[in-house]
């Protein structure tokens, strides 16, 4: 079975051309339930509030079923949001996300269902006899849009007058600080997309870091990448400083091939430390 979904980045984007895209491959993606594998893709759709931070393919970690089960994150690039060849990049990010699930498939030894690449050709097909139909421009502003122009309205009147003091002890209240750092791990691999013994040994090395970094407050394994000679994992984190020194003796006990590095910080500021 193949879910499609997609989270978009700002309320603006709500009704526009890319949010009309993204709904129509839903939509268009003809059912199909298979016993051996599942795959669920989700479009990060970049905006004003959040941004997927990547462009491109990245999979999560393999659920075993059955049916193992596999989700695909899909940055779209932001420059591509309002191109007219827009339905085309989206589905052909998410056959490469198709491609990549069943070679990690069959790494793992598990069937991949033929259905899922003939899902994806039926669906090529019906939008080339039917082509998604662009929104016109100006467009009016969705009733989400002018909710939140109401609220912001009021909130920017209330401030105004000015909010009265409350009186006695304010009530405590808990506020997680989002996760803007990274901690990524380049782990060197003996080929182009690594032997089916090392990437076992590797999977199983993810395995151990993701119950590490469980126990980690502000931290999260978003997934990995092969290819490029290199196994890539990706963590966000709040401190990157704190979540390496909490991993690295996982990461130094595992042994990292000549060439690994550890790369985190900010996005803005970064610095590498030679794993080998």
């Amino acid at each position: 079975m193949i879910e499609v979904g997609s989270v978009e980045g700002g309320p603006e984007l709500d009704g526009t051309w890319v949010s009309v895209c993204a709904s129509a491959l839903v939509d268009r993606l003809p059912l199909g339930d298979y016993p051996n594998s599942g795959l669920s893709l989700v479009y990060l759709v970049p905006g004003s509030v959040t941004s997927p931070g990547f462009e491109g393919v990245r999979l999560g970690r393999l659920q075993k079923g059955p049916p193992a089960w596999l989700q695909a994150t899909i940055g779209v690039p932001a420059s591509v949001v309002e191109s007219d060849r827009l339905p085309d990049v989206l589905l052909g990010m998410a056959e490469d996300a198709l491609g990549a699930a069943a070679k990690r498939f069959g790494r793992s030894g598990i069937p991949f269902d033929p259905g899922h690449f003939e899902h994806f050709a039926r669906l090529r097909q019906a939008l080339a006899e039917e082509p998604v139909q662009r929104p016109p421009s100006p467009r009016p502003p969705t009733e989400l849009q002018r909710l939140l122009a109401q609220v912001n309205t009021e909130s920017a009147e209330f401030r105004s007058r000015g909010a009265a003091k409350p009186t006695g002890s304010p009530a405590k209240r808990t506020v997680r600080a989002p996760l803007r750092q990274n901690v990524t791990l380049h782990l060197i691999l003996s080929s182009e997309e690594g032997e089916q013994e090392e990437l076992g040994r590797l999977f199983a090395f993810e395995d151990d870091l993701e119950r590490t970094i469980s126990g980690i407050i502000g931290a999260e394994l978003e997934g990995n990448e092969i290819g490029s000679g290199e196994f890539t994992l990706f963590i966000r984190c709040q401190s990157a400083n704190r979540t390496w020194a909490s991993i690295e003796p996982v990461v130094r006990g595992f042994g990292p091939p000549p060439g690994s590095c550890a790369e985190f910080g900010s996005p803005r500021r970064s610095h590498q430390i030679v794993l080998d």
